[in-house]
């Protein structure tokens, strides 16, 4: 198990670690568990796990329109 914490990250280091559709999308955490990606976000107030690599979990849960978190 790996965890990170992105309390504090910057934009920057957001997207350069998980991608750019997560520079405005406030992280919360990040961890690795037998092979698979949790990442903890909020998101309108509340928090959610995605469950796979970070950028197509993000899409999925967007509709595939993970675009519109990039401004």
């Amino acid at each position: 198990m790996s965890k990170t914490s992105f309390v504090g990250a910057t934009a920057d280091e957001k997207a350069q670690l998980l991608g750019q559709e997560f520079r405005n999308i406030e992280v919360i955490g990040f961890e690795v568990t037998d092979g698979v990606c949790f990442t903890e976000i909020l998101l309108d107030g509340e928090v959610l796990t995605l469950v796979g690599y970070p950028q197509e979990a993000l899409k999925t849960f967007l509709g595939g329109q993970g675009s519109k978190t990039q401004q």
